[in-house]
C-alpha cells in the first residue's frame, strides 16, 4: 500500500501492467480469453497507454464471456461481432506505433481477433447446414424434393410384415415431415403393400355422425385405390 502511494508508485504500476500483459499473452483459445476478467488486476491507478489497453482487453473479455454463456448461436455471434469490431478498431489505431509495449498489445489483440473470427466462422458453418425438409404444406407423392427417412420407412415395413399386424402410431413434433412421409410411403415399401392415404383433417372432419364418417372414409379409400390403379 505504501509503495503504491509513495515515490516508487511508478514501479508498482509497471509491475502490474507487466503481470497483466503476461496473463493476456497466455490465452490460446477463446475460452482462455473469457476467463481474463477473473485474472486481471485493474484499478484506477493504471493510466496511460498500458492502462487503456488493459481496460479494452478487460471489456472485450467480459463481452466474450457473455457471448459464450448464451444458449443460441445467433446471440453468441452478435456479441462476438461486437468484440471483433472493437479489436479491429484498436489494432487500426495502433498501426505504425513503434513502441515495444504498444506492439506487444497489438500482437495480443491480433491473437484474440484470430480466435474470435475462428469461433464466428464455426457458428456460421453450423447455421449454413442446409435443411432438406421443407416447412410448409405436406409434400405430395412423387415430388422430387421429398427426402426419404430410411430408418423410419424400414421400421414401418418391418412392422407391417408382422403377422400380428400391430397398429402403428407415427408421432413427432409439428412440421417434422410426418404427413409427407405417409403420403410417400407407397414408393418406399414393397409392391405387396397397398397404401391408402386417408386424411382425417379432410372430408372426414366434417362428418356429423358415425354413418357420415364411415361413408366419407369409404369414399376416401376408393379415391386412394383409383389413384393407385391409374399410376
Amino acid at each position: 500500500m505504501q509503495l503504491s502511494r509513495g515515490p516508487q508508485q511508478w514501479a508498482v504500476k509497471a509491475t502490474q501492467i507487466e503481470a497483466n500483459t503476461k496473463r493476456l499473452e497466455t490465452c490460446k483459445t477463446l475460452n482462455d480469453i473469457s476467463k481474463i476478467p477473473d485474472l486481471l488486476i485493474i484499478n484506477n491507478d493504471l493510466t496511460g497507454t498500458g492502462g487503456n489497453w488493459l481496460r479494452n482487453f478487460y471489456q472485450s473479455s467480459q463481452t466474450i464471456n457473455t457471448a459464450l454463456s448464451q444458449r443460441h448461436n445467433d446471440l453468441q455471434e452478435n456479441e462476438l461481432q461486437q468484440v471483433r469490431m472493437q479489436l479491429e478498431g484498436i489494432i487500426t489505431l495502433a498501426e505504425g506505433n513503434s513502441s515495444l509495449q504498444e506492439q506487444r498489445f497489438v500482437n495480443i489483440a491480433k491473437n484474440w481477433l484470430h480466435w474470435v473470427k475462428v469461433y464466428i466462422d464455426e457458428l456460421q458453418k453450423v447455421r449454413e447446414i442446409p435443411n432438406p425438409y421443407i416447412f410448409g404444406p405436406p409434400l405430395e407423392e412423387g415430388q422430387e424434393v421429398f427426402v426419404a427417412r430410411p430408418n423410419a420407412s424400414a421400421r414401418i415395413e418391418q412392422l407391417l410384415g408382422d403377422r400380428s399386424s400391430p397398429p402403428l402410431l407415427l408421432y413427432g413434433q409439428r412440421r417434422t415431415g410426418k404427413t409427407s412421409l405417409l403420403k410417400n410411403m407407397a414408393r418406399l415399401v414393397p409392391d405387396n403393400f397397398i397404401m391408402l392415404f386417408v386424411d382425417c383433417q379432410g372430408a372426414l372432419s366434417g362428418a356429423q355422425n358415425q354413418v357420415s364418417f364411415f361413408y366419407n372414409l369409404g369414399r376416401t379409400m376408393i379415391r386412394g385405390a383409383k389413384k393407385i390403379t391409374q399410376s
